[in-house]
């Protein structure tokens, strides 16, 4: 509160100005007289004012001096004394001079005179002092703020220095000061604190006489204007405060003294007046800014001083003074004060911690609960009070509709009057919060503190004393602000607080509030209460500890606001709002439901342990009998085996035969062994409302799940559930007990149903059920320090009356899948197969020492051994082998071998694991196969463990994966210490083969320190009879396990693996293949769960990264020679284009040959790891990594023995395929690598080619294949590679990358073939940088990370959910700052999955905190992102949108600053490939298509049926349907026209059949670019295909439809329903198309961001976009029944009449467009045949639009918005002019008459509702489009003049002569950006835009021959036959004939300069011809004959490419 200024204060003021200069007094241009009677007007009522305040002062100060001395004697009079006593009183002030500071620094005082320049102001500082003293006197610049700037001039000592401060007022304005400080010190002993009391002199500075030769800084660059403020008699007093804070006073005299910082000369009197108005013009937005940037819970000390601020700034000078000419007197001195108030601000926001102080105050507060004073007796009376209430309440308080299922529970209580009348309503709610007791009771008791304050904000009144009277109790005073009508109402309350501890040792807290007029204690008056009326209010807050971090809090309240008359439904709402308190609290505390629920089971199972032996109470002994019952032995009937669909839960049943008209009964048990012990078990069980299963009953919508306090028992507890039932059942009602008893080594829960009345809070249509239940759990020993216990469930099923035991028999696993929660409640499979292996392991090494061997069992191993390894000399085979016998006999020798023996490759999941296979076929009729897999690898681990693996066969997980992958049935009896046998029953997957079962006989044996081997052979057990469910198969393995050295200290194990398997039976082959394949990849998961070969690479990298860090930069000639050989090959050609697939952050190019065989590629992109880790993986070419990354199937290396210590031969091996995914032989290429380093920043690596037939002596270091991917004895063609690859350091340990790559892959390989393999080496690259990018841990992501991210994510996957959900997956595998963010956030890896999915969903707002997500809303939350990104128009607005709506999310990205940039590069991507609903409205369009025209046909089979009556009909829709086939035909062979002939003959089929339609809407749907050989993409493609349909097809069959009804009408015949069905059919088609037509362009992405102002008005919310759909296609279905009415009418009357009107519109639609010079169409054909297309095509539109409506015509190159609109009205006016004509005529009977009437009113009125139905729905933004008057032309020159490059790129598209004005800057803006975009390729600078360019606007090029067409690298095609280029050879065989030689020879040309270079005396320059741009240069004429020799030559040699 602001202190008031004392009478005499006032009277100096006054005097001071009556005695000031004339100078002064004469700045306001008043006189002296004037000014003293301005002055002496206001005095008197400002005494008034003034006095009054100060006896309230007065009166405040007394008071509290007396308080000062109760808190001193109750000090005195506490024991201990130690503990900090602030919070049991008021805030004390720091003396009596200051009595507005306290401990807590939410007061701030502001006083000054209002004329005069005395102020003085006194702060809490959040710092101590000598922090605060050093940021005070030292040298700084405000870090939060940088406006405020600080500097030491001088420093005479460290007491006594001149600085100099300065700081911005707005952006061009700045004051400053030059203080001298002088500090000094002073110890004090106030009444609490002992402290050092600091003074700081202060003084400004005269700078001229003082400091002449110093140069003052400037405070900020930006000033232009500036002034100094000058301080007098300063003195700044600092005191320490509690809790590490400050008490920071200051008084002085301020005055301002305008001056020029850079000349130091003072200015006159007048520009004062000026330079201070400016400079205060923008204050109030100064501190605006200033007071913005604090946060919502900022102390009073800033809203206090915003509001004063303000006071000061703008109602003084006017309020205060009376006067405007005051004001401008006072303008000068008042804004001096202002501006060290304003430093007051920048200080206290410098040092604010509001939040941390809050802290430090609850910790000493909760520390000091202990030392709190005694409760008086009144304290007691009161909570006692309280609590007899609660217990009233507890019984009659009625439960809140609609919180029976919610986690806070919420009550009304009404209490009853003395005269029988209902009270004020109680408000009550009972909550679990997870936090300590204590802590909440500090939460809720400290109602002082900043945040408590911020609440408050709004309230007029909030004032707190505490310690009232030295008691523990405080008094609370808050106002409440009511609407306009109601004076505002002060709340007065006592509270006062009780702690209690129970037998337990758990905490409750009670707090009681009552209204302070009950207090007969000391009550302190509440300045502004006579200005509001007075209520009051009760309540009491329980708050019982649960467990050391839960509690549970009980709050009652009652608020009567004194209204008279108020309803009680209205003090009722008034209660019910207060509760939200609860969930608030709930949520701001909110944890980790699993983690609260673990908890709360520890605590309850250690009562539960301490609870052995007791005995149960009286009425809990006959239901725990009861329960015990059911374990009997059941009689004649006895338990039977039941089928259990739980996997780890065996189950029982006992069933009861019922009498005649009895209940059927069945007992259920269920039995299962839990990772748990007993209690621990017992306690989940009891804790039926858990957060967990709270979560989940609210998923599954049931009604209530609640637990009845009615007993007060530790354990007992009763629950009551509504179970939701399927829809014509009514709700299930459960009301049950649930005892539990602990005796040794078990925990018995009994269940049993109670009869109790629930209060759900509604009435529920609910039916109430039975049940009974008994719990025994046992303890069992540990297995691996895990505990263990058996879980025997019995559970009673009451059907409810006499059904089937069949039946009842279903119901029974259902109530014992309990037990199954349990188990997967508490799994810990990972821990305990953990341990399981390493025991198996440890056993396998230790007894294999000792091991003995029997005779079977080494005959055994030698037996399957010798049969698959062999021995130089032969083995012995079994007669029946003589397969295997063919071919081990001798394994060397191929040529003996039979020919179908060879083992073929066979595709392998995991690239470092090879397979084979050998399929023996026997017999003639095939009716055996077997065969033999083999499959070898190297794992990282020991050979102990890779045994252990293996051996496990009944680890947890194997039996979880036993279903999942068909292994029906597993067994394992062990034999000895190194044998078992098997037996395993597989599921084949294929219908019609019965399962096959394998039993086997397993021996394993180490043969030497480095070798064991393990054999599967068949075996034959008593155990095991053959029986006929299954097939008895054979099988026999071999497993050999090598040890091999160490690498990197990891253990290396080589592993080879037979398998030979006869299923017995004729098994398909490619059954067999598949089998192989899945049994065979066991090895390489084995290899994956020991795979170490990050570790490893990572080991090597390191090696060598050292050794290039020590490599020392290279001389100069070396240098220049390896930057100027990469340079050549990074340069740019001619040509080059982007690739199909580019990685996010790469820039990329590709170039291949027109003959294919020679393709040149580069990207550049940046690398997450530092210069030299680059460098070390490219040098380390045999790394695992690089396998991997790479397609290679081999890779070597050879070390050189000359050439440096960096320089190797490299070799790699290459799959090459083909474009339509046959292969060509394998690529092998040979290269030197060699490093040099140019700079300590830069690393050139480059790889030069070598022949392959070049003799090298050197050892080969290493050989790397991939598995199962090299082919043996298969042909290799040898290929060149020239490489370059720059590595440039960048900052924030990142790499910029160049590679460019020069590739010759041989002849014989097609074009696509090249340069799909050179993208597959830019994607290799790309590649390498996401592998790096994985290696970045979580803590050092980044915004940019963020964006590799999600480039990742989206790498090669952008147009397929599924492989994007696919590459998901891998990247939370691979990625160790996902793995980080997976352990730290469970959920992360679900809620992402449908968020790269991409499909719609609805959008639900989850407003769960972020540790607090379950599975269910992670997933929900990831359904919300395309919806987020649907809704708006921008990528970025759209995530801001999903953040905001998921709490989740925000605190993710709060947390995560590279979060939000992976969202917004994901949702680009996404948001391009996303159909968002395309896919349906295509397909359903291609039925309905298809559907229209088989009704057609059917129709016209009616018509050729109907003879000569029908044959008018018959022959016009012939006419149609041969019409729309003809132009169907027309579009494919335009479209396709520069395809080759198969595609064409393809294209021209699918037109023939009739599949046109589906066939566009699959190559929409399917996401399919632009091709470059085709005119236009798929969708405008179809949108065209669709035109032709409906204009020749639709319309015509509605018409001819409607004159056949018409004429059956007139006739008296009977209408065909085929024809009406047709009608109906082909008007909803028509409305369909037309609709989807218009909605995806207008939500194409790409339209938007070209013409965002005539496409967007589909709205964003997605109900309503749904809606506009729906009413746009009935719109045009409308349309188009009106328009075929009037033209069919018009016919009947005269067929003349028809065509009459149908030329006449026409006409004048043509004529209103040639008028307006708008007649040409936007296609870019010319002359006569272009001006008839466009005379067509604007035909063939307007005709579309007449009976569709198609809103996307509406556009300024179709019709125009105005002429779009009067055109759709002009039908229904016609036909109504046409009906009003025949009836005069009488044309028609009155019966026709009148149906046509009819129709036509219905009609139209559902016109007009559908048109005011669309304009409402769509965006108002969009509507004036409807009514714009815009040509094509106009729309195309402002796109031109006001738009960026890539709006401006459009003018190329469409027609020339709606440029022609503008050409000249268009052919400017060309010039001068052609080059740009030829360096930075933008997207649309494509070589079909290039094309569309006029020669004459491209420019020369600088050297060379040629045109500009060289320039721009582009063939010529087409009708101008211009000369073709690299890319452009196909397009120029398309052009004039006369050209085919310039083009042959031209291509050459360009081939030789662009791919490899062309010799300066090339022969080719004596033949070449004149060409078009030349320079004019004539050239002989070429002759044929030379040129085929010439080229004959050339590729004989090869020398074409060279």
């Amino acid at each position: 509160m602001e202190p008031f200024k004392s009478a005499n204060q006032v009277a100096g003021s006054d005097q001071n100005i009556e005695s000031a200069p004339t100078s002064e007094r004469a700045i306001g241009g008043l006189s002296v007289e004037e000014l003293r009677a301005e002055l002496l007007q206001q005095r008197q009522m400002l005494k008034k004012i003034h006095a009054q305040r100060d006896d309230a002062v007065s009166m405040l100060n007394a008071e509290k001096e007396a308080h000062l001395e109760t808190a001193s004697k109750l000090k005195n009079e506490r024991k201990g004394g130690g503990g900090s006593t602030a919070l049991f009183a008021s805030a004390e002030p720091l003396n009596k001079d200051d009595p507005e500071v306290t401990k807590k620094g939410n007061s701030d005082i502001f006083r000054k005179n209002m004329v005069t320049n005395n102020c003085s102001f006194s702060a809490v500082i959040h710092e101590t002092p000598h922090i605060f003293l050093e940021a005070l006197l030292g040298d700084q610049t405000n870090p939060s703020n940088k406006n405020l700037y600080q500097e030491i001039i001088t420093e005479k000592s460290n007491d006594d220095i001149i600085t100099y401060w300065g700081f911005m007022l707005n952006q061009v304005t700045a004051c400053s000061m030059v203080l001298h400080m002088v500090k000094s010190q002073t110890t004090i002993r106030e009444s609490r604190v002992n402290s050092s009391e600091i003074r700081i002199d202060v003084s400004s500075v005269d700078v001229d006489e003082e400091l002449p030769d110093t140069t003052l800084p400037s405070p900020h660059p930006t000033a232009t204007k500036s002034f100094r403020l000058h301080l007098k008699q300063g003195l700044i007093i600092l005191r320490p405060l509690p809790l590490g804070q400050t008490s920071f006073s200051f008084t002085a005299q301020a005055s301002i003294d305008p001056s020029n910082e850079n000349s130091r000369q003072k200015s006159s009197v007048k520009p004062v007046k000026e330079i201070i108005s400016n400079a205060f013009s923008g204050m109030n937005s100064a501190m605006t800014d200033v007071r913005s940037s604090t946060t919502s819970n900022s102390s009073s000390f800033v809203s206090r001083s915003k509001s004063k601020f303000e006071r000061k700034s703008f109602a003084l000078g006017s309020s205060s003074l009376g006067s405007s000419r005051l004001a401008k007197i006072g303008f000068g001195v008042n804004k001096a004060v202002e501006l060290f108030n304003r430093i007051a601000f920048l200080i206290y926001d410098r040092f604010k911690q509001e939040a941390v102080i809050d802290l430090r105050v609850k910790e000493d507060f909760i520390k000091n609960i202990p030392n709190a004073p005694r409760l008086t007796e009144a304290e007691r009376m009161v909570i006692m009070e309280t609590m007899n209430l609660v217990s009233d309440m507890s019984v009659h308080a009625k439960r809140i509709s609609g919180t029976a299922n919610d986690s806070v529970e919420k009550f009304i209580y009404r209490q009853t009057t003395e005269n029988g009348k209902d009270g004020i309503g109680w408000g009550i709610s009972v909550a679990k919060i997870d936090v300590a007791a204590t802590t909440l009771f500090t939460e809720i008791w400290l109602i002082d503190t900043y945040e408590a304050r911020a609440i408050k904000k709004d309230a007029r009144i909030c004032e707190v004393w505490s310690n009232l009277d030295g008691t523990r109790g405080l008094q609370y005073a808050v106002s409440v602000r009511l609407p306009s009508g109601f004076m505002d109402r002060l709340f007065e309350s006592w509270i006062t607080w009780e702690r209690r501890v129970d037998e337990e040792g758990l905490e409750t807290f009670i707090v009681a509030i009552i209204p302070l007029e009950e207090y007969s204690g000391t009550k302190h008056p509440v300045f502004g209460a006579e200005n509001m009326k007075e209520a009051t209010s009760k309540g009491v807050h329980i708050i019982r500890e649960l467990t050391k971090n839960t509690c549970e809090w009980t709050r009652a309240q009652q608020a009567d606001l004194n209204i008279i008359g108020m309803p009680s439904s209205f003090a009722d709402f008034l209660a019910k709002q207060q509760l939200a308190w609860a969930n608030e609290e709930q949520e701001k505390f909110r944890r980790s439901g699993r983690d609260i629920d673990r908890e709360r089971r520890y605590a309850l199972a250690d009562v539960m342990r301490g609870a052995i032996g007791e005995t149960l109470m009286g009425d809990q002994l006959p239901v725990y009998r009861r329960c015990e019952e059911l374990l009997g032995d059941g009689g004649e009937e006895g338990w039977k085996a039941l089928e259990s669909p739980c996997p780890d839960v065996q189950m029982k049943i006992r069933y009861l035969k019922p009498n005649k008209e009895e209940r059927s009964i069945a007992t259920g048990m269920g039995i299962g062994v839990v990772d748990c012990s007993a209690e621990e078990m017992a306690a989940w069980m009891m804790d039926y409302c858990s957060n967990e299963r709270m979560r989940i009953s609210k998923e599954e919508g049931n009604p209530a799940r609640l637990e009845l306090r009615n007993k007060a028992r530790l354990n007992e507890a009763t629950f009551a559930s509504v179970k939701k039932m399927p829809i014509f059942l009514n709700n299930r009602e459960l009301v049950y007990r649930m005892i539990w008893k602990s005796e040794e080594g078990k925990v018995l829960v009994a269940i049993e149903s109670v009869d109790d009345d629930v209060d759900y809070g509604t009435t529920l249509r609910k039916v109430r059920g039975l049940t009974r239940c008994l719990c025994q759990i046992e303890n069992l020993p540990d297995i691996y320090e895990v505990k263990q216990c058996r879980v025997t469930l019995v559970q009673q099923v009451d059907a409810g009356r006499s059904i089937p035991a069949w039946v009842v028999a279903k119901k029974v696993p259902v109530a014992l899948k309990s037990v199954q929660w349990a188990i997967d409640e508490f799994r810990q499979d990972e821990k305990v197969d953990a341990a399981k292996l390493k025991e198996r392991a440890t056993s396998i090494r230790e007894e294999m020492r000792d091991a003995v061997y029997s005779e079977e069992e080494e005959a055994m191993l030698r037996r399957v051994s010798g049969k698959y390894e062999g021995k130089r000399g032969g083995v012995r085979f079994s007669r029946k082998s003589t397969f295997i016998q063919n071919l081990f006999r001798n394994p060397l020798d191929k040529a003996k071998r039979p020919k179908n023996l060879d083992w073929k490759q066979l595709k392998s999941p995991d690239v470092f694991v090879k397979i084979e296979f050998i399929l023996n076929e026997t017999g003639k009729n095939l009716k055996t196969r077997e065969g033999v897999c083999r499959a070898t690898t190297v794992i990282d681990s020991s050979i102990e463990g890779i045994m252990a693996l293996e051996l496990a066969k009944l680890t947890r997980k194997r039996r979880k994966e036993r279903v999942e992958f068909g292994r029906l049935e597993c067994n394992v009896v062990k034999l000895n210490n190194h044998s078992e046998l098997y037996r395993i029953v597989l599921d084949m997957s294929v219908p019609g083969l019965a399962p096959r079962e394998f039993l086997t006989k397993v021996v394993w044996k180490k043969m030497d320190e480095n070798n064991i081997i393990l054999v599967y052979e068949d075996a034959k057990d008593d155990s095991f009879p053959i029986g006929n469910k299954y097939v008895r198969a054979s099988a026999t393995s071999f497993w050999k396990f090598e040890k091999l050295p160490d690498i990197e200290g990891i253990p290396q194990t080589s592993v080879t693996y037979y398998q030979q398997v006869d299923l017995k039976g004729f098994i398909p082959h490619f059954v067999m293949k598949g089998k192989i394949v899945e049994t065979m990849s066991y090895l390489s998961e084995i290899r994956q769960k020991f795979d170490k070969s990050m570790e490893i690479d990572e080991c090597k990298r390191s090696v060598f990264a050292k050794e290039i860090k020590n490599l020392e930069i290279s001389s100069s000639a070396l240098c220049k020679s390896a930057l100027e050989q990469f340079e050549a090959l990074f340069e740019d050609r001619v040509g080059s284009e982007r690739p199909s697939k580019m990685f996010g952050l790469a820039d990329s190019m590709v170039l291949a040959s027109i003959t294919g065989g020679k393709v040149w590629s580069r990207t550049s992109l940046v690398v997450r790891a530092m210069l030299e880790d680059i460098a070390a993986f490219f040098w380390d070419f045999g790394s695992r990594a690089n396998m991997e990354i790479s397609g290679d199937v081999e890779r070597s290396f050879e070390d050189m023995e000359e050439g440096g210590d960096f320089k190797k031969f490299v070799s790699r091996r290459y799959r090459l395929k083909s474009k339509y995914g046959t292969h060509h032989r394998d690529r092998s290429f040979s290269s030197e690598m060699s490093i040099t380093r140019t700079d300590s920043d830069t690393i050139i690596f480059n790889y030069t080619p070598i022949k392959q037939c070049e003799s090298r002596d050197k050892r080969r270091s290493t050989v790397n294949f991939r598995g199962s991917a090299v082919r043996i004895n298969f042909p290799v063609v040898n290929g060149e590679q020239s490489v370059g690859i720059r590595l440039t350091r960048m900052v924030g340990g990142r790499t910029s990358l160049d590679y460019a790559c020069d590739l010759e892959v041989g002849s014989n390989v097609s074009r696509r073939a090249s340069r799909a393999f050179a993208e597959q080496l830019l994607g290799e690259i790309a590649d390498i940088s996401v592998y790096f990018q994985r290696l970045v841990p979580l803590r050092e992501y980044k915004k940019e990370d963020g964006k590799a991210l999600g480039s990742d994510l989206l790498w090669g996957v952008e147009l397929s959910s599924r492989k994007r959900v696919a590459r998901l997956m891998k990247a939370f595998e691979k990625s160790r700052a996902l793995r980080e963010l997976k352990l730290e956030y469970p959920f992360i890896q679900a809620m992402m999955i449908p968020a790269v999915r991409g499909n719609l969903n609805i959008n639900k707002v989850i407003g769960t905190k972020l540790e607090c997500i379950s599975e269910a809303e992670a997933i929900q939350i990831g359904k919300n992102f395309i919806p987020s990104l649907k809704s708006k128009k921008v990528i970025g607005a759209g995530v801001d949108v999903w953040r905001l709506q998921n709490s989740a999310v925000k605190e993710l990205m709060v947390r995560h600053e590279w979060f939000k940039p992976m969202s917004v590069v994901l949702g680009k991507g996404i948001v391009k490939a996303a159909a968002w609903g395309l896919m349906w409205r295509v397909c359903l369009g291609a039925v309905l298509s298809l559907s229209d025209l088989i009704t057609d046909i059917l129709v016209l089979k009616q018509y050729w049926e109907g003879g000569e009556k029908t044959r008018v009909f018959r022959n016009l829709t012939l006419l149609s349907l041969c019409t729309s086939i003809m132009l169907q035909l027309g579009l494919v062979l335009f479209q396709n026209r520069k395809k080759q002939l198969p595609r064409v003959a393809k294209e021209i089929g699918i037109v023939l059949i009739g599949m046109k339609s589906p066939w566009d809407a699959y190559r929409v749907a399917s996401g399919l670019e632009h091709e470059n050989d085709t005119e236009f993409d798929p969708l405008l493609e179809m949108t065209i295909s669709k035109c032709i349909e409906i204009f020749a097809e639709s319309i015509p069959a509605v018409m001819i439809q409607f004159g056949s009804i018409l004429q059956s009408l007139g006739a008296g015949d009977d209408i065909s329903y085929v024809a009406l069905v047709s009608v109906v059919l082909s008007t909803f088609t028509t409305g369909f198309v037309s609709a989807t037509i218009s909605y995806d362009f207008d939500t194409d992405p790409s339209h938007r961001a070209e013409k965002p102002d005539f496409y967007g008005y589909v709205p964003e919310s997605a109900s309503r976009r749904a809606l506009l759909f729906f009413t746009m296609t009935n719109l045009s279905a409308v349309q188009a029944l009106i328009k075929s009415l009037l033209v069919v009418t018009l016919g009947i009357v005269n067929p003349m009449y028809s065509w009459l009107y149908l030329l006449a519109d026409m006409t004048l639609y043509l004529g209103y467009k040639a008028l307006r010079k708008d007649l040409h169409y936007w296609i870019p054909i010319y002359g006569i045949f272009g001006l008839i297309l466009s005379i067509s095509c604007r035909a063939i539109i307007k005709l579309v639009v007449d009976f569709t409506t198609t809103i996307q015509f509406r556009h300024p190159y179709d019709l125009g918005g105005l002429y779009f609109t009067i055109n759709f009205f002009t039908p229904l006016l016609g036909l109504i002019l046409v009906l009003v004509f025949t009836d005069e005529r009488g044309i028609f009977d009155e019966t026709t008459h009148g149906l046509l009437g009819n129709v036509t009113i219905v009609l139209g009125g559902l016109l007009l509702v559908l048109a005011c139905l669309f304009m409402f729905l769509v965006d108002e933004n969009y509507r004036g489009t409807f009514f714009s008057m815009e040509t094509s032309e106009e729309m195309v020159q402002t796109l031109f003049l006001v738009g960026e490059d890539s709006e401006k790129q459009q003018v190329m598209s469409v027609n020339k002569y709606w440029r022609e004005s503008i050409d000249d800057k268009v052919e400017a803006w060309v010039k001068s950006g052609w080059r740009r975009w030829q360096m930075e390729k933008p997207e649309w600078f494509t070589d079909r835009w290039k094309k569309l360019v006029p020669e004459h606007m491209i420019p020369k090029p600088q050297k060379g021959w040629g045109g500009a067409k060289e320039l721009i690298g582009v063939g010529g095609g087409g009708g101008a036959g211009e000369v073709g280029g690299v890319e452009g050879g196909e397009g120029g065989r398309e052009g004039r004939k006369g050209t085919v030689r310039r083009r042959s020879i031209l291509d050459i040309r360009l081939l030789r300069s662009n791919l490899g270079g062309a010799s300066k005396k090339s022969k080719l320059n004596k033949i070449s011809p004149a060409l078009p741009g030349g320079g004019g240069r004539e050239r002989p004429k070429m002759d044929v004959e030379e040129l085929q020799r010439e080229m004959r030559v050339m590729m004989k040699s090869g020398s074409m490419f060279k």
